[in-house]
Formats: structure tokens, sequence, C-alpha cells
């Protein structure tokens, strides 16, 4: 172990600098008796100093307490291990964000110097009123009585909530700790980067919120629902999903073996000749239609954002979104804000035969779903020779080929996608004809064939 180096500080920039050692952003707000914690970090942070990973520690200072929890919250959803540092009412607005934290068991670390609660704001009474009031927020407690716990104690919050994958609160006594001078043993970076759990390090980051990756978390579940659905699954034999991003679902969110759960994707019948006759639309304006319920859940303001960008320099290409929903004022409003109620059309809810006279009528079919176990829609589309682009977030992504595929978000992506289709006959021809070959080998008689398999495997007959 290297020598520890005798320094005189004060209990602030004692938490600091033990901190700043495992910190790679900081979103702070000042307030006293803590201000100094964060303006120790921020001029760290600006003269280059590293922390033990060989980084500079990004520093973000919000304009409220509250935005400095939500910033410490979404770092942290991020993949980034982020601190902040407050005081008596500054913590109390920091409390919505902590049971977030808290109970989604992120390495959160707040640095507390203590200071009273009271509707008089001058009031610099040194009590424990702040951060006890935070005690059934799910934090882990502990507590610095001198500079030199304020430094050692700091070192441990962080390195248990890396471990151990929990929020910490380190508290010690404002002004009595925060502003006492002390001759203290300084703990060396080196050190400290030793005693790191870097394996509940990379698993903290591998579960970062990547659109490269995408998860699904913070839902509001309803408990019964759940505690319902995990029985089923728990005392099955085995679990058939629609596909792998809900299998990935049914193993990470339910805990299931994942030996027990087989993917089998979705299918469709083939169409009625009566379907597949149905009259084209020749000539006019270029058609691209949204088809589906119209929630969150389905990305509609996606649709209508790209389409305002395709408007803005694509002419005759008339949007349609068809079907109803919680959030269909909302995109009637949203049509209106952006300018283009003259090219965009709302059909209201469509089903079976208005569906196909829909899709008969449309030159692109566009499906921006934010989060889809599967999605037949792009299928039945394929069927009617309608070219179609596809969000990456949907299940029906993982077969489909002959499609033009975007992230739900990237809007410049689907409206080039749509530009593309609409404006070179070639790409629409091609995507067209290969999606019409493709769709003919997505039968249900081959899903049908895998289901009956695992089912055999189950109760132990041979093929």
């Amino acid at each position: 172990m290297t020598k520890r180096r005798m320094k005189s500080m004060d209990g602030n920039t004692a938490a600091a600098y033990a901190s700043y050692a495992f910190t790679d952003v900081a979103a702070i707000y000042p307030i006293t008796p803590s201000s100094d914690m964060a303006q120790h970090i921020d001029e760290w942070a600006a003269t280059g100093k590293k922390n033990i990973f060989g980084e500079t520690v990004q520093v973000v200072e919000m304009q409220s307490e509250g935005g400095a929890s939500g910033a410490v919250h979404g770092s942290l959803q991020a993949g980034a291990l982020t601190s902040t540092y407050t005081s008596s009412q500054g913590l109390m607005l920091m409390i919505p964000a902590m049971y977030a934290m808290g109970g989604q068991f992120l390495p959160s670390v707040m640095h507390i110097a203590s200071r009273v609660v009271t509707s008089n704001h001058h009031s610099i009474f040194g009590d424990h009123t702040d951060f006890m009031t935070c005690r059934m927020t799910g934090y882990a407690m502990l507590m610095s009585s001198c500079p030199q716990e304020a430094m050692d104690l700091a070192a441990v919050a962080h390195l248990s909530a890396i471990s151990g994958r929990y929020a910490f609160m380190h508290c010690f006594d404002g002004f009595r700790t925060s502003h006492e001078m002390q001759r203290i043993e300084a703990l060396d970076y080196e050190d400290l980067r030793g005693l790191v759990d870097y394996e509940a390090l990379k698993d903290f980051r591998r579960h970062a919120l990547n659109p490269e990756h995408p998860s699904n978390r913070g839902n509001n579940v309803n408990p019964d629902v759940y505690r319902i659905e995990k029985d089923g699954m728990d005392h099955a034999d085995h679990i058939i999903t629609v596909s792998d991003l809900t299998r990935r679902t049914v193993i990470e969110k339910y805990h299931q073996d994942p030996a027990k759960v087989t993917t089998v994707h979705n299918a469709v019948i083939p169409l009625s000749q009566e379907i597949l006759d149905l009259p084209r639309r020749t000539g006019g304006d270029k058609v691209v239609t949204f088809l589906g319920r119209i929630t969150m859940q389905k990305g509609p303001e996606y649709f209508v954002e790209a389409a305002a960008k395709v408007l803005a320099s694509t002419p005759r290409v008339r949007f349609v979104m068809a079907g109803s929903g919680d959030k269909m004022d909302e995109m009637i409003d949203l049509v209106a804000e952006r300018g283009i109620a003259d090219r965009f059309h709302f059909t209201g809810f469509l089903k079976g035969r208005q569906v196909y006279e829909m899709l008969a009528a449309s030159d692109v079919y566009v499906m921006p779903s934010v989060s889809e176990p599967f999605g037949i829609s792009p299928l039945e589309a394929m069927q009617m020779g309608v070219p179609s682009i596809i969000s990456k977030q949907s299940g029906c992504a993982e077969i489909l080929s002959h499609v033009i595929k975007t992230d739900y978000w990237d809007i410049d992506a689907m409206a080039d996608a749509i530009h593309g289709i609409t404006q070179y006959p070639s790409l629409h021809r091609e995507l067209q004809q290969q999606g019409l070959a493709e769709i003919k080998e997505i039968t249900w008689e081959k899903a049908g064939r895998k289901v009956v398999d695992i089912y055999r495997s189950v109760i132990g007959v041979k093929s």
C-alpha cells in the first residue's frame, strides 16, 4: 500500500477528494453548507484532474436541486457513476428522484452536509432532519463525525455502491464537520483503484441504456398482473415467445431459465384472391401510411415528425394515420403545429377488409414502434406489395430482411427512407418484389411445426 500523505483539510474537502476518485459525472447545485464540495469537484475537473479510471469528471451545474437529482438519475441510467452534493431543503427537493434510484438499485452516492430543515431559511442549526427524512427512500446511510471519517467513509460509500449496486447517502454535520479543519491521512488514488469491484462495475455499465441495445425499464407494472404472469411462467414446463425481444424480457424481467424459453416467430395466412384483387390506386400523390393503435408504444409522434421533414422538401406526398387511441388528439394538434394538416389525414379505426383497402391505396407502410413484441402489420403490408419501414425495436425486425429498418427515434433516417421509396421507382419496385418473395416463406405451417416439436420435447416424445 502506498504511504499515505498527511494533509490539512476540512470535511467538505475530504469528502470531495474521495468522491472525485469514483465519479464519472457530477451533477451539482450549490447550497450551504455543502457548496464547497461541488466547488472543489468543479475546480479539479476544470484543471484536468483525473479520477481513478484515468478520466476527468464531467461536471454539470443544474438550475435547482431537483434538476441535479434528475440529472444524476439519468446519468446513472446511461451507465455513468454519478455523484451529487447537497444539504437541508435541497435534499428535500431530491426525494422524488431518490425513490426512483433507490428502487432501481442504482449505485448513486450523495454527499450531504447536514442542516436543519425549517421554514426559516436563514437557520443554519446543524441537526439531522434533512437526511433522516430520506431514510424511507431505499438509500443506505453512512455517518461521518470528523474530516478523516468524511474521507474514509466517502470512499466506502462509493465502493459499496458499486459492489452492492445500491444507493448511498454519506452524511456529516454541516459546519461542525463540513468546515472543521484537521490534519488527516489522505487516501491514495492508486490504493483506491485496487479496491474497486470491476466485475460489478462492468455489469452496471453493461445494463446501461443504449439505443443500439434497447431495453424496457421503469415501468409502472401492476403487481397483481406481474404476479399472475410470473406464477404461470414459474410453473410452466416450457415458454414460447413470439420474438427474441420478448424472450429477453421473459428471462430478464421474469427471471426464467433461458433453457425453458424458445422463440417461435409469428407468421401470416396467405391472402384470399378477393383481397389480392382489390383495386390499386395509380397516379397522383404518393401515400405513406401508419396503421395501428395511436398510443405511446406505437410511436405515432415520430411518424408525424418524419412526415414534416419529408414534406419540407418532397412534393406530392400524403400521409395517413389509420387507427385510434389515447394520443389521437395529441397527434392532430401536432400535425397542425407542424403546418402539414393539408397533407395529413386521419381515418379513425379500421377493421377487416378496410385494413387491406387502406394498404392497397398505400405506396409505403411505416411502423415506428417504440416497443413491439412482434408487430404483424408490416407482414400484412408486404403481402399487399407495399414496401415497409419498421423500427429496429420491433420483434419482426428479427426475421424481415427486405424492409428498411431505422431506430424509432431517428426521424431523419425515417424521412430519408420515405423520400427514397416514394421518389425512386427502382427502390420501390425492388422492396416490393423481394418483400413479396420473402413473405411467402413466413408461414404458420412452419411456425406450427416448431411448436409441435417443442411440445414433443417437453412430454418426451421423439419426432
